[in-house]
C-alpha cells in the first residue's frame, strides 16, 4: 500500500499532528486577562486583610552578685534556663490580668497578643505584642514587660531570698517602634502571583477542553 506525500496535499489541506495541543492567540489572550484580573482579586484580598504591628521591650535577666563570684558558668546557664520559665509566665493570669487592667483592654485579648523571644547569645528575654496599631503593639508590649518585672519581683520577695542573692529582671529597650507584620508587600505580590498563574493554567486548559469539543 503506497504511503502518500504530505507534500502532494494542497496547503489547506496540510495538518500539523501538534498543532490540536497548541493553544491559540485566543485562548491566550482570555487566559492572560483572567489572569490578570485574578492577580488583582488577590493582590486586594491581601490588601483588605486588618493591619498588624509587632513590638518588642527588650529585658534582661540578671543576678550580679552570683555572676560576680562565679568562676564557671554555671549561674550564667541557670539564668539562661530561668528566662525560659519567665517566657511562660507572662502568659500567665497573674501577669496578662494586671496588663489588661493597666491597658483597659479584654484579658483574653491582652493574651492572643503576646509573642516572647529568648535570645540565644545573651540573657537578654524579648517581651513583645502584636496588636492592629503600631502605638498599641508598643504601649502592650511595655506593660507585659513591666508587668513581668513586678512579678519577678514579688517571687523573690515572697521566697525571703536576701537582695544580694536575687534574680532581677529589668527592662534594658523599652518598645519604642513596631514593624509592620501583615499585610506586607511581599504577602500581597506573592497572593497576586499565586492567583495570577492559577487563574492563567485554568483558563488555558478550559479553552483546550472547549477546542477540542467543538471538533
Amino acid at each position: 500500500m503506497a504511503v502518500e506525500d504530505p507534500a502532494a496535499f494542497p496547503p489547506h489541506f496540510r495538518t500539523d499532528p501538534r498543532s490540536s495541543h497548541r493553544p491559540g492567540l485566543l485562548s491566550l489572550v482570555v487566559a492572560f486577562v483572567v489572569a490578570l484580573g485574578a492577580a488583582a482579586a488577590g493582590f486586594a484580598l491581601v490588601s483588605q486583610r486588618t493591619p498588624s504591628y509587632y513590638a518588642a521591650a527588650a529585658t534582661l535577666l540578671d543576678q550580679p552578685s552570683a555572676i560576680a563570684a562565679s568562676q564557671d558558668s554555671g549561674v550564667v546557664d541557670k539564668l539562661g534556663r530561668l528566662r525560659f520559665k519567665y517566657a511562660g509566665i507572662v502568659r500567665s493570669d497573674t501577669v496578662v490580668d494586671a496588663a489588661a487592667t493597666d491597658l483597659n483592654l479584654p484579658p483574653a485579648t491582652v493574651a492572643g497578643r503576646i509573642v516572647t523571644l529568648a535570645d540565644q547569645d545573651s540573657l537578654l528575654l524579648f517581651i513583645g505584642a502584636t496588636a492592629g496599631s503600631s502605638a498599641e503593639a508598643q504601649r502592650t508590649a511595655n506593660e507585659l514587660a513591666q508587668q513581668l518585672t513586678s512579678y519577678v519581683d514579688q517571687e523573690q520577695s515572697d521566697a525571703r531570698i536576701a537582695a544580694r542573692d536575687r534574680v532581677s529582671l529589668r527592662t534594658v529597650a523599652p518598645a519604642r517602634s513596631a514593624q509592620k507584620v501583615s499585610p506586607t508587600n511581599r504577602q500581597r505580590d506573592t497572593a497576586a502571583l499565586g492567583a495570577g498563574v492559577a487563574a492563567f493554567a485554568v483558563a488555558l486548559g478550559v479553552a483546550d477542553v472547549l477546542r477540542r469539543r467543538r471538533r
